[in-house]
Protein backbone atom coordinates (compact mmCIF):
# COMPACT_ATOMS: atom_id res chain seq x y z
CA UNK A 1 0.00 0.00 0.00
CA UNK A 2 1.35 3.31 -0.80
CA UNK A 3 1.90 6.29 1.66
CA UNK A 4 1.10 9.42 0.75
CA UNK A 5 1.86 12.85 2.31
CA UNK A 6 0.35 16.39 1.22
CA UNK A 7 2.81 19.31 2.06
CA UNK A 8 1.38 22.79 1.87
CA UNK A 9 3.84 25.47 2.63
CA UNK A 10 1.96 28.88 2.68
CA UNK A 11 4.29 31.41 3.39
CA UNK A 12 2.54 35.15 1.59
CA UNK A 13 -0.73 35.98 3.38
CA UNK A 14 -3.28 38.65 2.30
CA UNK A 15 -2.50 42.54 3.25
CA UNK A 16 -2.05 42.96 6.81
CA UNK A 17 -0.72 39.88 7.88
CA UNK A 18 3.07 39.41 8.40
CA UNK A 19 4.40 36.84 6.04
CA UNK A 20 6.30 33.45 6.97
CA UNK A 21 9.74 32.94 4.68
CA UNK A 22 10.81 30.11 6.30
CA UNK A 23 7.60 28.27 5.29
CA UNK A 24 8.65 26.70 2.39
CA UNK A 25 12.52 25.84 3.60
CA UNK A 26 10.06 24.11 6.65
CA UNK A 27 8.06 22.02 4.02
CA UNK A 28 11.09 21.10 2.20
CA UNK A 29 13.08 19.46 5.35
CA UNK A 30 9.57 17.68 6.40
CA UNK A 31 9.78 16.13 3.01
CA UNK A 32 13.15 15.28 3.74
CA UNK A 33 12.27 14.02 6.98
CA UNK A 34 9.41 11.65 5.43
CA UNK A 35 11.06 10.25 2.45
CA UNK A 36 13.73 8.89 4.94
CA UNK A 37 11.65 7.19 6.93
CA UNK A 38 10.05 5.97 4.48
CA UNK A 39 13.03 4.33 2.93
CA UNK A 40 13.74 2.83 6.35
CA UNK A 41 10.13 1.02 6.20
Amino acid sequence: MAKVALLIGVSEYEPGLNSLPGAVKDVEAMQRVLVNYACRS
